[in-house]
């Protein structure tokens, strides 16, 4: 498990700059040439966003509040942000719920390092939980995607995204912009349009119209909107093979007092959404490691559901190879010495493939050896 670590703030990257004027009421949609997306306005806690094309009232923003750029609660006690961007301790966390003082911050093994023109390229896993003096009662919270949503392997969802953040919101004004997206095209590239552009804006998504929100991944970048710009709450960096995951849950393992947020996968979701497919594989793991050849095994799941048709083996998140459906190992060649990969094995079926689960279970991260 990743080591944890205390530390003073660093600096923070700023609010973007375009500022947005604060606009009363509920969302306004945008002209038809963008008509997917909802222009972002500035709310207040009395007032109320409802989801498009539903009359459904949705208060997941009121979770957000201003950190170094935006921070969002995510717990009762536990406050998520980006690490380059995080809220210093002994500082007062506020949302539209209240208020409390951050007592320490959890950032993990590999931070962040200074970049080019006085910006910041991270380094490893770009977030920072943070542990609150006291609970800010709220009457829900959203579960925590446990895996990458990348568009590499052509992840595309259902529902509605909603982003929140204070991206182009004068720093006077207390109330975070919220700006809805439609999600039905790979995630990681529809992002938020203005929203975006503020580090540590949370990205909340709504598989259906009556479904609770999950929240799938922080603005880490202020400097793109497109791929890259995510920072997913599952996954692994592949420098360093750091597990966005394994960082979190060791940060709430060592509070047990402050109750930890929940994750959920897009297997626990999606089949009562999109229809079921095949059962994901379990315990991927590195049965022969080498230097250039490297040996896979796992284990199948019982029989049932969607028919297993055979498997799919990403690398990188490319697609390497195809095995028949009985298989439980796979050997990778050709690799380069002292090198991480990244890979995932996905059962397939005739309406298509198993749903992620994520790492430890469908998805590893290992390094090659030295070859003498």
């Amino acid at each position: 498990m990743p080591a944890l670590r205390s530390t003073a703030p660093r600096r923070r990257v700023g609010i973007g700059a375009a500022a947005l004027a604060a606009t009363a009421g509920c969302l306004v949609v945008a002209s038809p040439a963008t008509a997917d997306i909802v222009h972002p306005v500035t709310l207040a806690t009395s007032q109320t966003t409802t989801m498009p094309g539903t009359t459904r009232i949705v208060d997941e923003w009121k979770l957000v509040g201003r950190g170094g750029a935006t921070a969002v609660q995510i717990a009762p006690r536990w406050v998520l942000s980006t690490d380059h961007s995080s809220v210093p301790e002994q500082s007062v966390f506020r949302n539209g719920y209240g208020a409390a003082t951050v007592v320490k911050q959890y950032r993990p093994t590999y931070g962040v390092s200074p970049g080019i023109d006085g910006g910041y390229d991270a380094a490893g896993i770009d977030l920072t939980l943070h542990l609150l003096s006291a609970a800010i009662p709220a009457p829900s919270f959203p579960k925590l995607m446990g895996h990458e949503i990348g568009s590499a392997t052509g992840a595309t969802l259902p529902g509605q995204g909603l982003a929140a953040g204070f991206g182009g919101v004068p720093l006077e004004e207390p109330r975070p912009g919220v700006e809805w997206f439609k999600t039905d095209r790979p995630f990681d590239t529809e992002p938020s349009q203005y929203v975006a552009i503020n580090s540590g804006s949370p990205h909340f998504w709504y598989p259906t119209p009556s479904s609770p929100a999950v929240l799938t991944d922080i603005v880490a970048s202020q400097y793109t909107l497109r791929v890259g710009a995510h920072q997913p709450l599952g996954g692994f960096n592949r420098e360093y093979g750091e597990n966005v995951r394994d960082f979190m849950s060791a940060a709430f393992a060592a509070n047990p007092g402050a109750t930890p947020p929940q994750f959920t996968t897009l297997n626990e979701i999606l089949p009562s959404v999109t229809g079921p497919r095949p059962t994901p594989i379990s315990g991927l793991k590195v049965a022969t490691p080498g230097a250039s050849t490297v040996k896979l095994s796992w284990t199948n799941p019982p029989a049932g559901g969607v028919a297993r048709t055979g498997f799919r083996v990403y690398v990188d998140d490319e697609p390497a190879m195809t095995l028949g459906a009985s298989a439980t190992s796979v050997t990778l060649r050709k690799l380069s010495w002292l090198t991480r990969y990244h890979v995932r094995v996905v059962p397939t079926s005739a309406v298509g493939e198993a749903y992620k689960v994520g790492p430890g279970a469908d998805t590893l991260t290992f390094k090659t050896r030295w070859l003498f």
